[in-house]
């Protein structure tokens, strides 16, 4: 046999190998949030190169594990074992950063038998069919700022003169707090939620949410209060007429309301934005939904997987895992990347695309198991009115040169400010 010729080396000027560069470090830490500039802009990008060089990614700088494959990410949503409670963190690990905000636990944040009980009751107030029956309310809110768009200036801010007021003054009304009061109820929810979503909030952000909680509880009472004595056909005034061996006290019920609240003024918000925005820039597919309306049902959940208003979630591990191969003790976060799963490419055809006629339309933007979104027939409903109603009226809806601000939101992807033409 002839000896084996060696490989080919590449050399310098003085003849010297030439040495390859090592690869650059995986992103971790803030570059693996929205406290980075290059993240908050998109994402994407940033997720895709995890699942290709380390799926399983221990990240030393925020205490947390990130994982960025589907398979990956829905076992862990559907392992109903896993803790949610912050508390049940080892301290100084990223969900237990989350206990230091004074507050009552929200229903998403609650394990075992009591997180049970209050989701079977919650779940009895926000049924399809009571989200059926405030549709024709939801479609008049929509109109209503419709005509107000119409009749304004040619470059409009989307978001605060479409977005957040259709998904503040509906959630207000749904749950049963005064819709007059949504500019406060807004401010208050923004405040509150900036803070309790970023373990690395500021003492002046902590201040703020504070004062914000209190106003949204004293609020909450209030309507909790005249639901005990005038019934009503709203959230609360199902809340409060919910019986089981263990009814809700006015805590949980103010508890409840002011996590829907939040949920429906902040991130609905976002969705109807981003969906706004993922129109505008595939003006085809907004033209496919404008020439054919029945799509709408599909597009709402294409923009749930295409750009979700919650990139990543947490659970904790109640137990010892191991996950591709890494091992993740009990305590210790797990960050799961949903706008990663939700664009994997091993499931996706062309993931990257916008497509209002994609068939398999599943997707990870409410959660899986147990922590599914209460609030799913709520958001996707009003979303679907206010997309196809804004698409609709103005045929000419185009990108404005100011384009968009994204905010500095940890597991967030939400816009303060989108300018659009109509």
């Amino acid at each position: 046999m002839s000896e084996q010729e060696p490989e080919d080396v590449e050399l310098d000027a003085d003849g010297q190998p030439i040495e390859e560069e090592p690869p650059p470090p995986v992103p971790t830490g803030a570059q693996l949030s929205a406290l980075d500039p290059v993240f908050r802009g998109s994402p994407y990008g940033v997720v895709a190169e995890m699942r290709e060089r380390e799926p399983v990614h221990h990240d030393v700088e925020f205490n947390r594990y990130f994982l960025s494959r589907h398979d990956d990410v829905r076992a862990m949503l559907l392992d109903d074992a896993l803790w949610t409670d912050p508390n049940r963190g080892d301290p100084g690990t990223y969900a237990y950063r989350r206990v230091n905000l004074d507050r009552r636990p929200a229903l998403q944040f609650m394990d075992g038998a009591e997180h049970a009980r209050l989701r079977n009751l919650v779940g009895a107030a926000l049924t399809q069919e009571a989200v059926d029956a405030f549709a024709p309310r939801i479609k008049a809110i929509v109109r209503g700022f419709l005509d107000e768009l119409e009749a304004s200036e040619f470059e409009v801010e989307i978001v605060g003169r479409y977005a957040a007021l259709v998904a503040t003054i509906a959630t207000a009304e749904f749950v049963g707090v005064d819709p007059k009061l949504h500019r406060q109820i807004k401010r208050w929810c923004d405040a509150s939620f900036t803070a309790f979503a970023n373990p690395f909030r500021t003492e002046d952000e902590a201040l703020a949410a504070a004062a914000a909680e209190t106003e949204i509880n004293a609020l909450l009472r209030v309507a909790v209060a005249a639901r005990r004595t005038t019934p009503k056909a709203d959230v609360i005034g199902a809340l409060v007429r919910a019986a089981d061996d263990r009814p809700l006290d006015d805590a949980e019920a103010v508890a409840v309301g002011h996590q829907l609240l939040l949920a429906g003024c902040v991130t609905l918000t976002d969705l109807i934005g981003n969906g706004i925005r993922a129109m505008v820039q595939n003006s085809k597919q907004m033209t496919r939904l404008r020439n054919r309306p029945e799509l709408i049902e599909r597009a709402v959940e294409e923009v749930l997987r295409f750009d979700s208003p919650v990139v990543t979630t947490t659970r904790i591990a109640n137990r010892d895992l191991v996950v591709g191969e890494c091992p993740i003790a009990t305590g210790e976060t797990i960050s799961l990347s949903l706008a990663s799963a939700n664009r994997d490419e091993a499931i996706y055809p062309r993931p990257d695309r916008f497509d209002v006629e994609r068939e398999d339309t599943h997707h990870h933007s409410f959660g899986a198991g147990r922590h599914f979104c209460l609030g799913a027939p709520f958001a996707r409903t009003v979303t679907r009115e206010a997309l196809l109603g804004l698409v609709t009226q103005f045929p000419q809806l185009s990108l404005s040169k100011r384009g968009w601000v994204f905010a500095a939101v940890p597991g967030f992807r939400r816009m303060k400010h989108f300018w659009v033409q109509t």
